[in-house]
């Protein structure tokens, strides 16, 4: 099978995409980087044949992309669907976030990254810390201090029919605690 990922001649691309990240991109990569996620490698600005991902995690085979407000516009949607499509039939599993998501939400984004992996299912229970550690096979001391959901409205995007967008769970609102099934 001939290379897909990371092709020679769009090494400029990339470069620049790195050099230029949103600040959900920036944030984000701030908490996956130097598998600061449970000991997974995430990778920013990955080729995966003709296309770039934001962040590509080979151990789980993730590619998780951030939609900014370019990404709602109808040309754009069709683009980001094939591309899904394309990706997707590789057998590399696709997660979407907009750039509030990850800003606004970046607990409830990290929980549903570790909710894809097999090996490092997130935390159950009232706990909303999530372990940051450099080798998921040893405990050691978090990296950072813990991140913990705050007590502020975190209203998402609705789309029209009054659903989320997003495949997070609902946000805490001030006063309210979260609920342990």
């Amino acid at each position: 099978m001939t290379e897909i990922f990371n092709k020679k001649e769009h090494t400029k691309k990339r470069k620049h995409l790195r050099k230029n990240m949103t600040k959900a991109e920036i944030f984000l990569w701030s908490k996956l980087k130097r598998r600061q996620l449970n000991g997974l490698k995430f990778r920013r600005q990955y080729g995966i044949d003709d296309y770039t991902v934001d962040f590509y995690c080979p151990e789980l085979k993730l590619a998780i992309e951030i939609d900014g407000d370019v990404h709602i516009h109808n040309p754009r949607i069709i683009y980001d669907e094939q591309r899904q499509r394309y990706i997707e039939a590789l057998g590399i599993k696709v997660l979407r976030y907009t750039n509030i998501d990850v800003i606004k939400n970046i607990n409830g984004v990290l929980h549903d990254i570790l909710a894809t992996s097999p090996v490092f299912p997130p935390p159950k229970g009232g706990d909303t810390d999530i372990a940051f550690r450099r080798d998921a096979t040893k405990a050691k001391a978090p990296l950072s201090p813990p991140l913990r959901v705050r007590n502020k409205d975190l209203t998402l995007p609705r789309d029209t029919a009054g659903k989320k967008k997003s495949p997070l769970s609902p946000p805490l609102k001030v006063g309210e605690k979260e609920k342990v099934d």
